[in-house]
């Protein structure tokens, strides 16, 4: 195969030169929710971070699932002033989220981040602008899972 050059933000310049939002192709449904996933239930386009646009995962790694799941909002300030959403136990400000990008592995990321830790998740955010909580880590049960809110990043 051929052989890629890595920049210094772990996105090769081949990756950097895609940067239109991917169209949909046959054997894929693109939901409501903007969601890109194969007839294997795996995303089929890169993931990126919303702020800095920097790859998150690559296409065909994580699968789609469903679970309700308390995430604080990005911007907590803008939130609190507007009123938006439900405050949760640790007194951020968040929604419920129910569709996320689920990886076996933590080294399935192209670029991944701890953001904070409650009593029992991880918050991950991205690892070079620090935005997040874009998904978590469940830290109360065995899992080895982690999960992406698919409404928390950008698709390419």
């Amino acid at each position: 195969g051929r052989r890629r050059r890595r920049t210094t933000n772990n996105t090769t310049e081949q990756e950097n030169m895609e940067e239109k939002p991917k169209e949909t192709t046959e054997g894929t449904t693109n939901t409501a929710e903007g969601l890109f996933v194969g007839a294997d239930g795996k995303c089929n386009t890169k993931i990126r971070c919303p702020a800095c646009n920097t790859l998150i995962l690559l296409a065909n790694v994580p699968t789609l699932v469903e679970e309700e799941v308390y995430l604080p909002f990005i911007n907590q300030t803008k939130a609190k002033e507007e009123g938006k959403g439900i405050k949760g136990e640790d007194g951020t400000v968040g929604e419920l989220l129910s569709s996320f990008w689920q990886v076996c592995d933590v080294f399935d990321f192209a670029n991944i981040g701890v953001a904070q830790q409650t009593n029992n998740m991880k918050f991950l955010a991205c690892a070079e602008c620090d935005v997040g909580p874009l998904g978590y880590h469940r830290l109360d049960t065995d899992s080895k899972t982690y999960q992406i809110a698919h409404s928390r990043v950008k698709y390419d």
